[in-house]
């Protein structure tokens, strides 16, 4: 993104090992609104306007984020997943 060094910290990691087969996973819960592209307002006075490139940006980071870690996670032969509250209501 900016072509600097990062540290990535996910929320979780986890190994499973089910009948002899290990799997890795890395994990990264974000609520549904960061984790999708914001909706340009309808009416765009300025306090809308600001709110919606401040959304954008975190979102566009978010994105740049988890391209690096999914790739960092294949190098590794983990799998790489970002979980929203949809992941959670579908457990009910």
């Amino acid at each position: 993104m900016d072509g600097e060094t990062h540290r990535y910290f996910p929320d979780f990691y986890v190994k499973s090992n089910k009948q002899g087969e290990i799997k890795e996973y890395v994990i990264e819960i974000k609520p549904k609104r960061f984790a999708r592209k914001p909706q340009k307002p309808k009416r765009k006075t300025d306090k809308q306007m600001k709110r919606y490139k401040k959304n954008l940006k975190a979102y566009q980071k978010n994105v740049y984020k988890w391209k690096a870690a999914k790739r960092a996670c294949e190098e590794r032969g983990y799998e790489f997943y970002v979980i929203t509250e949809d992941f959670f209501d579908k457990t009910k």
